[in-house]
């Protein structure tokens, strides 16, 4: 299989949601092997078609089942698997609380029954905006708390009429991973920083956007949304101009919508 082909560990990393080190310890175990190491330097490979194997070993792990049970696991169907995974949330449901709705959207993604992505996915000029942002490192569990605490440290920061805030994503944020994340607010003129509040100009970008809502924008499911603006980028050959950022149109917890979106240079054209 050419190089050319192939998709280096780092991407991989970022689309599979599974850290290079993670990535490592999969290979060593002969859990998820690259489909090629260059012998020169070392450096490792995988194939797109070795992506949905590793959503399983990321969903699995997310669920708190050990190493030493995935290699079975792998190999399985998806109704015996499904099974499975019913059996160890039954065990595990009263210890850990948010082991439910994880194992439901992955039980959904399963039986092909998660929500899909027909959204349609658009394009939109971002001008160069000054935000207000203070950062934190998190993983998945805390992020909801992480995004409610920082609006709160920003409230007062925000420019009426342009008050939807945001997060950028500089680092995945799963099971395993940390961010960072910067939550923002288009900072109204005057603005001073105080505290752990950062003051920062975002430059002009193009937005390549899609609308996700309700059981859509929670997680593990808002995954598919960042997949699918991916893969437009990587079709219509543009240029990522920075990492991704979720505007945050309502956030209650019942009823969220977002909009996931992904900068692109100004410069770029779309391909025909």
């Amino acid at each position: 299989m050419r190089t050319s082909t192939l998709i280096p560990i780092g991407r991989f990393s970022s689309r599979s949601g599974l850290s290079i080190k993670a990535l490592r310890l999969y290979a060593e175990a002969g859990l998820l092997v690259p489909a090629r190491v260059d012998a020169a330097n070392g450096y490792r490979y995988y194939s797109a078609t070795q992506l949905p194997r590793a959503e399983r070993i990321r969903q699995l792990r997310a669920l708190g089942i050990g190493y030493a049970q995935l290699p079975p696991l792998l190999e399985l169907g998806a109704d015996a698997l499904a099974r499975e995974i019913r059996r160890h949330v039954g065990d595990h449901a009263q210890a850990e609380r948010k082991l439910g709705w994880i194992a439901q959207a992955y039980l959904a993604q399963l039986q092909k029954e998660q929500y899909p992505m027909f959204n349609p996915i658009t394009v939109r000029h971002s001008p160069a905006l000054v935000v207000a942002s203070v950062t934190r490192h998190v993983d998945i569990a805390g992020l909801d708390t992480a995004i409610r605490d920082g609006l709160s440290v920003l409230q007062g920061y925000g420019c009426p009429g342009q008050d939807v805030p945001f997060g950028v994503y500089h680092g995945p944020v799963n099971s395993e991973q940390r961010g960072p994340i910067e939550i923002c607010v288009p900072a109204r003129p005057g603005s001073l920083p105080t505290g752990d509040v950062v003051l920062r100009e975002l430059p002009a970008c193009r937005l390549v956007t899609i609308d996700v809502r309700d059981e859509q924008a929670r997680f593990p499911a808002i995954l598919s949304a960042y997949e699918a603006v991916c893969d437009w980028i990587d079709e219509k050959r543009q240029t990522r101009a920075g990492p991704p950022r979720e505007y945050w149109l309502n956030t209650s917890s019942e009823q969220p919508v977002m909009q996931v979106c992904w900068p692109i240079t100004v410069e770029s054209q779309e391909a025909p």
